[in-house]
């Protein structure tokens, strides 16, 4: 039964990273959209390509509205309040680490202090409908076809390179 436990732990952190991977990918496309060239978004200037929130997100998603599940319209609005909620937590504990913001939404418009805003929180719905109905079912399709072994050598591994990102990025900001 521990080695269950242990196991399931290790693929929920995997799908942690792969969602903070995708939001990596999704950042980075959007910034060189906006600025025509590479900026590192996350922790990829620290050695790790990931921007966390997404991973929580999206855990968020799967498996606190799991139950919502059948509801598309439920997963959309939840998916709006909670991850702007999580947006806004994000932004003040980012802010309070490391002294530091990494997006400011003043110039929009229904902003609240600047960390979230009614067009992106409208966005995080379609986000949370899109990562229940679409990405997540093919993720876990992905990660329960690899061995056991497999998946908690490289939850491991993926674990140590993600706390030294973020203690570099923490140093860096001192």
């Amino acid at each position: 039964m521990r080695v269950d436990r242990f196991y399931s732990l290790a693929r929920v952190f995997l799908e942690f990273m792969v969602f903070a991977f995708i939001g990596f990918v999704a950042e980075t496309v959007y910034m060189f959209s906006l600025t025509g060239t590479y900026v590192p978004r996350g922790l990829a200037g620290f050695g790790m390509p990931v921007v966390t929130v997404y991973g929580y997100g999206a855990l968020l998603v799967v498996y606190a509205l799991r139950r919502y599940r059948k509801s598309p319209l439920k997963i959309y609005f939840y998916g709006v309040f909670w991850l702007s909620l999580l947006e806004l937590a994000g932004s003040y504990l980012e802010e309070f680490f490391i002294g530091h913001r990494s997006w400011d939404y003043y110039s929009r418009l229904f902003n609240l202090d600047g960390r979230i805003c009614l067009s992106n929180s409208l966005l995080w719905g379609l986000v949370a409908l899109v990562t229940m109905y679409a990405l997540h079912p093919g993720i876990l399709k992905v990660l329960m076809r690899l061995p056991r072994f497999v998946v908690i050598a490289l939850a491991g591994v993926l674990f140590v390179g993600l706390v030294v990102s973020m203690f570099v990025k923490f140093l860096a900001y001192q």
